[in-house]
């Protein structure tokens, strides 16, 4: 199997913790242990906290392109990162994440053979413990109609799962202020305008779970119901609004629950109320309101 000559950054966002030095030094090793193709890593550092040592490691490692982003802000890590790719390609990693032997292969040669696609999503599995779950059933259903098996079924680009063409896909993709769902919004993006995207079933990539996911899930139901509001400014088929709507009222009623299992009752039925505003979720959520007395 020959080599790709044209390089891929591989841009890898990361706090610099100390706590995080093992998993860090792991994603890199992951991305140069790459065989057949020409990466770039590009580490951005983002915040102050950073970890000394930690920096110091990096930077002595001459293979590496280390840049700092003065605000500690993971969206805008990867719009800094995004704006720094010279190469014809690029993708991104999670510092507590991995790429499987060959990943970066099997995405950049679908890539090279048809010079018409702008990205190659693929499937990958989440690790925690002993256990792993892979994330899609399926890829290849989502070929048929990206955009609306993002808004039924969820999001289907992890942060580790695609390669993106330099030249199709620029800064405006990445939103440096979307500090959730910051990965939806970028396959939404890219479904909504119409990029061409293949989805391959192969399994590329470990995303390890961790307590700063687990946190970070928590938080979402605060902004579940905010993205899907956001996401009604763009023009979509009645067909589509129907199924955003649904998507926004759900997660309303996931946010109620969630305030309600914590005693915060102010908040759950500021969310109960809101949920209650479609005829379809006033009929599947009504009964809820026993809870909340």
């Amino acid at each position: 199997m020959s080599s790709v000559n044209q390089s891929i950054t591989v841009i890898i966002p990361t706090i610099g913790s100390k706590a995080r030095k093992k998993c860090l030094l792991h994603a890199i090793d992951s991305v140069v242990d790459q065989s057949d193709v020409t990466v770039e890593p590009l580490i951005v550092l983002n915040g102050s906290s950073y970890d000394n040592d930690t920096r110091d490691v990096l930077e002595k490692k001459k293979y590496l392109k280390v840049k700092y982003v003065k605000k500690g802000s993971l969206p805008l890590a990867l719009a800094y990162g995004r704006a720094s790719v010279e190469s014809p390609y690029f993708c991104f990693l999670d510092d507590d994440d991995e790429y499987l032997p060959g990943a970066l292969w099997k995405r950049i040669s679908v890539l090279e053979d048809n010079p018409k696609l702008d990205v190659v999503v693929t499937n990958g599995v989440k690790r925690w413990g002993e256990k792993e779950k892979l994330l899609h059933e399926s890829m290849c259903e989502y070929n048929e109609d990206p955009l609306k098996s993002l808004l039924s079924q969820g999001n289907w680009l992890a942060s580790c799962g695609g390669l993106f063409r330099t030249s199709s896909i620029n800064l405006e993709y990445f939103d440096p202020e979307q500090k959730y769902f910051e990965w939806t919004l970028v396959a939404f993006k890219l479904a909504y305008y119409k990029m061409t995207i293949r989805f391959l079933e192969d399994k590329t990539f470990i995303i390890h779970d961790s307590k700063d996911s687990l946190s970070k899930e928590n938080e979402n139901h605060e902004y579940e119901s905010l993205f899907y509001n956001r996401l009604t400014s763009y023009e979509l088929p009645i067909e589509l609004q129907a199924i955003l709507k649904k998507k926004r009222m759900d997660a309303l009623h996931k946010a109620a629950e969630f305030y309600c299992m914590r005693g915060n009752k102010k908040l759950a039925w500021k969310k109960h109320l809101a949920s209650l505003s479609s005829t379809s979720s006033f009929r599947d959520y009504v009964l809820f309101t026993r809870k909340l007395f």
